[in-house]
């Protein structure tokens, strides 16, 4: 049997929501690999295996040499980067890809698995971050409670089962302290 290999965007709520929920889907016997992965990281082996990549892609060369090895390919994905650089990769059927510049990869991630269910609140807050609409309350908060917290998915496991409104009140003092700091840093510091 081929091993699943989850590549994940690395050090990104995004991404790691994104793995959580591929973690929630396939990862009932504890037998995917996930792999927390910048753009400029090398290509992780992948011989054999179905890769699902999420929130994140590499470029258009190293996708095709990716699934040249892997026995599949499934891109969830919503950078505009990535439209431009798997289209044609896309197209030639090298890959499977999943793409909407208007969702975040952890909704989408989300939508792919769980088709017609509601996504967890957390999920959400993290769309609404990600592509900067901040349009539910607390979301600027429970992203700050987040990035408190180790990426790692144990851990987010009990955060997605935490009540949005604690994590608000964690991140209401850490966000504080970021705004204090970016004031006087100019403004330049993101959360």
């Amino acid at each position: 049997m081929n091993k699943t290999i989850c590549i994940y965007h690395a050090n990104c709520c995004d991404g790691m929501g994104a793995a959580w929920v591929v973690h929630q889907a396939l990862n009932e016997n504890d037998d995917v690999e996930f792999i927390a992965a910048s753009y400029q990281d090398e290509l992780p082996e992948v011989k054999d295996a179905h890769v699902i990549i999420v929130d994140f892609s590499f470029k258009q060369d190293q996708m095709r040499q990716l699934a040249k090895q892997a026995a599949s390919v499934l891109v969830i994905d919503h950078h505009k980067t990535a439209q431009t650089e798997l289209a044609d990769v896309f197209a030639d059927g090298w890959i499977d890809l999943v793409y909407n510049v208007n969702k975040s990869g952890a909704m989408l991630t989300w939508e792919h698995f769980f088709p017609g269910q509601e996504p967890p609140a957390l999920i959400k807050h993290i769309q609404d971050r990600d592509l900067w609409k901040f349009e539910l309350p607390g979301t600027r908060e429970i992203q700050a409670a987040l990035y408190s917290y180790p990426m790692e998915l144990d851990v987010w496991d009990k955060l997605i089962e935490i009540d949005v409104q604690q994590l608000y009140q964690e991140g209401v003092a850490i966000d504080r302290a970021h705004l204090k700091k970016r004031q006087r840093f100019g403004g330049v510091l993101r959360v």
